[in-house]
């Protein structure tokens, strides 16, 4: 089952030249990554060899809200990974179905 390495993130960054959004959740290597969202934006989730979620990339950031982001993530992740994450904003609790 896939979860959250940490209840909360450890670190975000935003590139502005390439437009991406990194929210960090391990200090840990990624094994693999797997897209969400493979159109416009682009959603990417890393995940470590535990199959825990160490970390969301997210590609177009300035060009799409907040809020668009925040629902994207929550039902893609619920969709492909049946994970419900917590209230949206800026801490994201995985709890499985």
């Amino acid at each position: 089952m896939i979860t959250f390495a940490r209840d909360k993130p450890i670190e975000y960054r935003y590139d502005r030249g390439a437009d991406v959004l990194y929210i960090k959740f391990a200090d840990t290597p990624v094994d693999r990554t797997i897209k969400l969202l493979e159109d416009w934006p682009l959603l990417l989730v890393d995940l470590n060899a535990q199959d825990e979620i160490v970390g969301i990339e997210y590609v177009g950031a300035k060009q799409f809200s907040a809020d668009y982001f925040t629902q994207a993530v929550h039902k893609r992740i619920w969709d492909v990974f049946g994970v419900k994450l917590g209230v949206p904003g800026p801490c994201l609790v995985g709890v499985s179905r």
